[in-house]
């Protein structure tokens, strides 16, 4: 059995020339750190566009009078929007959205059947006429 080329090592030849642990010290070896990393976007371009849209509607619906109260703790000031159907596609509908105070944002999605029935959360499938 071939010794590995690496001076002063006695274990045999894994490959090219060199043992399991001098395969870094091979002339044609190309180390895994030489790679550039490439740091993932936390927001697309896309979604920052839609989250500056949505920053400015949030601030219009909640300074409307209508808005100022919780939906579901009625004597506390509403400082958040709850999207009744979800962030995703619904994101800047404002149809789907309720003015809520933190404790009211809190309470509809700890009690999500109440909060159904009570209309503060609507389900995302859309049903057609002829399967109801």
């Amino acid at each position: 059995m071939k010794q590995c080329t690496h001076p002063g090592c006695t274990y045999t030849v894994f490959g090219k020339g060199y043992c399991k642990n001098h395969q870094g010290y091979r002339p044609d070896f190309k180390s895994h750190k030489s790679k550039k990393h490439v740091k993932i976007k936390p927001v697309s371009k896309k979604h920052s566009k839609e989250l500056k849209t949505y920053s400015q509607l949030r601030k219009e619906f909640l300074e409307k009078f209508e808005n100022m109260f919780c939906a579901v703790y009625p004597h506390l000031l509403a400082t958040e929007v709850h999207h009744t159907k979800g962030r995703g596609k619904y994101l800047n509908d404002t149809d789907t959205w309720l003015a809520v105070s933190r404790e009211g944002h809190i309470w509809i999605h700890e009690n999500p059947k109440l909060s159904r029935e009570r209309g503060f959360m609507k389900s995302r499938i859309k049903m057609s006429d002829d399967l109801t």
